[in-house]
């Protein structure tokens, strides 16, 4: 399977020593106590991503070094996502229980209320090829459905255009607002399809819970599909991911017209985290805590059990539902998530390798027998009546929601997502 790209196949970094860093913070996993804990469900390394950590690596010698194509091929990643994985494990917070974890959330209480200014988008964190897009792209403030949204709208396309506009659903645990990574991801993403994006800043866990936050992204996905009169795509990372799910099937259970796409980047479907690989993976994921999570999703869950499909999506019903595509990667928590649907669906899967390269290898799984390490060592539940249209694609070495990441194969990843939205 073959993706276009206009990518440069290559990173250049100002450092003579970068190649000695990037072995060592990938294998550094320590917990640092001095972060604040409300940063503990993925935004410690928000700061660091990008800004002044990766920079400031780069500046270690004076010198430009070209990362050869032999030492991102050896660690099967690209450098800059072997530096950033290393960054965020230093500054992961790590709680050693649920009741230490609930420190969390008075950070995130009243944050509903609170005025939002959208963040700048990093346009330094993208492909130089691309810049261009921040130049193409119109972003509004409206407010719809008593809350605001964000509107990216690409300055290029007619008005009579008639691709269908795609309602983005931001992560953060539900207890968070979105970053100037999610505003960056974005950006690209409208330069990539010319379509027009809606990003919603939805209530908040933990005074917001599901069904109050469900009712009112409804209540934006009813409003603009009258308003085109046509099908919205829908797309969300982590968080976000779960709750196009979620709406999904709620448009099917109430016969309203439902999306025609659904892309989802890292999808948490499952906030009670009790799948039974959730312990091994968390080893290797750099973001999230699991105590925390635990938190967070019960928080969101409100007066509902944290199973309810209306909370957790993947106890609900997956047949009959537009066509679904996951992009996850290997280092990450919520791989769990993703490899129990595919157990509890006839899910198409893929495993992507070498996303930083010129040519990367999108490689079908097509057996039960072929998919096992994909889907995991769970037994395969029976699958025959469960006739879901999902794809995954999962992609080895990566990090939870990787596509909105400033690396090189976030460019593949965003190419193949806008592949899969031109297709008919």
């Amino acid at each position: 399977m073959a993706i276009s790209s206009s990518r440069s196949p290559r990173i250049s970094l100002s450092s003579t020593s970068l190649k000695n860093a990037a072995k060592t913070l990938s294998n550094t996993k320590c917990a640092s106590s001095t972060k604040s804990p409300s940063q503990a469900l993925g935004l410690s390394w928000q700061q660091a991503a990008m800004g002044g950590a990766l920079s400031g690596a780069a500046a270690l010698a004076g010198t430009t070094l070209t990362v050869a194509s032999f030492l991102s091929g050896k660690q099967g990643r690209s450098v800059r996502a072997s530096l950033l994985e290393g960054l965020m494990w230093r500054s992961k917070v790590v709680f050693e229980s649920t009741t230490s974890a609930e420190a969390i959330l008075p950070h995130a209480v009243g944050l509903s209320n609170k005025l939002f200014v959208l963040p700048k988008p990093l346009s330094r964190a993208l492909d130089p090829a691309r810049r261009r897009f921040f130049k193409d792209v119109r972003i509004t403030e409206t407010e719809r459905c008593g809350i605001p949204v964000f509107e990216f709208e690409p300055k290029n396309v007619p008005s009579s255009d008639k691709r269908h506009p795609v309602l983005y659903l931001h992560g953060g645990a539900y207890i968070h607002r979105p970053t100037s990574y999610h505003v960056s991801f974005v950006v690209d993403m409208v330069g990539l399809t010319g379509r027009k994006f809606y990003m919603p800043i939805y209530p908040l866990a933990p005074e917001h819970g599901a069904s109050e936050c469900i009712d009112c992204v409804m209540s934006l996905y009813q409003e603009l599909h009258h308003e085109y009169d046509q099908p919205i795509d829908l797309m969300g990372d982590s968080a976000g991911g779960g709750m196009c799910a979620i709406v999904a099937q709620q448009c099917r259970n109430q016969d309203l017209p439902g999306p025609s796409k659904v892309v989802m980047l890292s999808p948490w479907l499952d906030v009670s985290m009790t799948l039974p690989e959730i312990q091994t993976l968390e080893g290797d994921d750099p973001m999230i805590d699991l105590n925390a999570g635990i938190v967070a999703g019960d928080s969101w869950s409100g007066d509902r059990d944290v199973r309810d499909p209306l909370v957790s999506p993947l106890f609900g019903q997956w047949n009959d539902l537009p066509p679904m595509t996951i992009l996850v990667g290997t280092h990450e928590t919520l791989l769990a998530d993703t490899r129990a649907l595919a157990r509890r669906t006839d899910a198409e899967c893929y495993v992507v390798r070498g996303a930083h390269t010129d040519s990367p290898e999108i490689k079908p799984l097509p057996s039960p027998g072929e998919c096992a390490h994909l889907i995991g060592d769970g037994p395969r539940e029976d699958s025959e009546n469960v006739r879901a249209d999902v794809t995954i694609y999962e992609y080895p070495l990566m990090n939870h929601i990787f596509p909105v990441l400033p690396i090189p194969e976030a460019m593949q990843a965003r190419d193949l997502i806008a592949h899969i939205f031109a297709a008919k």
